[in-house]
């Protein structure tokens, strides 16, 4: 049989091109799956999404994997503001990994829940699972540090991941002028305070 063509198949999802570049590619994707393994980080499946919180500030950042939402699905939907990124499988689960080896599901609470005086929280969702770690000034600073450590976790992945999204704009350019005479006033009244 040749190799290759979508013609030679009864459904073309099903085409395997068959090429030594595909072949190759598959091959190293195999066996970047295997070393990542080898250190514990496997693909997370279930559908997952991991938020941080910045009380004080109102600022919300997060992530969803390619299981709870597709990217193309995600990025083309026109929504107000650009708080969350999808990632692949695999990136959440080097991040639901990265958590658990900072200590996040030994202090977060099995389930959503704001803290009372917290400035700062990290929510991970995933499957039935639910877990809220807090930090407020009143929690002490091993949990100051804990959560300050997983909520970089999130937001190195967050950062890092490219992502071109519709959002709500209104105000075209104007928007940029005004969120940074927002920040600036915000800024001037902390500093009358202090």
């Amino acid at each position: 049989s040749p190799r290759g063509g979508a013609a030679t198949l009864g459904n073309p999802d099903d085409a395997v091109l068959g090429s030594v570049a595909e072949q190759d590619a598959i091959e190293r994707e195999q066996e970047m799956l295997e070393e990542l393994a080898s250190r514990g980080i496997y693909p997370m499946n279930d559908a997952t999404q991991v938020t941080v919180y910045y009380h004080r500030s109102g600022v919300t950042i997060g992530l969803y994997n390619e299981a709870n939402v597709s990217q193309a699905d995600y990025y083309t939907t026109q929504r107000s503001a650009a708080s969350y990124k999808v990632v692949s499988n695999i990136k959440m689960g080097a991040l639901l990994k990265a958590l658990k080896d900072l200590g996040y599901y030994e202090e977060a609470l099995p389930e959503v829940k704001r803290t009372a005086g917290a400035s700062l929280s990290v929510v991970v969702l995933s499957g039935d699972e639910r877990h809220t770690l807090s930090w407020g000034q009143s929690m002490g600073e091993k949990n100051n540090e804990l959560t300050q450590n997983c909520a970089d976790a999130v937001r190195v992945m967050f950062d890092t991941t490219m992502a071109v999204q519709v959002v709500e704009n209104p105000d075209g350019t104007d928007f940029f002028q005004n969120e940074r005479q927002r920040i600036n006033n915000q800024n001037a009244l902390k500093r009358a305070k202090h």
